[in-house]
């Protein structure tokens, strides 16, 4: 969670784009998950240190389970809700990047960057 933290802390200082594979709101789902809350101060953090613009690539048809990516299909589909959701209770625009081959995704991020 620290490490997480200051990670994402340190991005929201960058001046130019970055794109990254996950953001500071999945670690807080997974964390209310395990049963931790967020303290009045990460909230504060949530609220001020804000991503500009959220893609969020919808599930791929095959879906494979990994060493990383250890939850069910099932699950994985319940998490990602989560995580759509408590993106809106902070008040950020959701912009989906549909289910297609990478170089299409690619595409359309870019596309929408601006």
């Amino acid at each position: 969670l620290q490490k997480d933290f200051a990670l994402f802390d340190q991005l929201a200082k960058k001046q130019e784009c970055v794109l990254t594979d996950t953001s500071f709101i999945e670690t807080v789902v997974f964390s209310a998950l395990a049963g931790i809350e967020m303290g009045p101060g990460i909230e504060a953090w949530l609220h001020n240190k804000r991503y500009k613009v959220v893609f969020f690539l919808a599930p791929i048809e095959e879906y494979k389970a990994t060493a990383v990516r250890m939850e069910s299909h099932n699950l994985a589909s319940q998490i990602s809700q989560e995580v759509q959701k408590t993106y809106l209770k902070y008040g950020y625009k959701v912009l989906v990047v549909p289910s297609m081959s990478l170089a299409e995704r690619c595409k359309f991020v870019k596309e929408h960057m601006n």
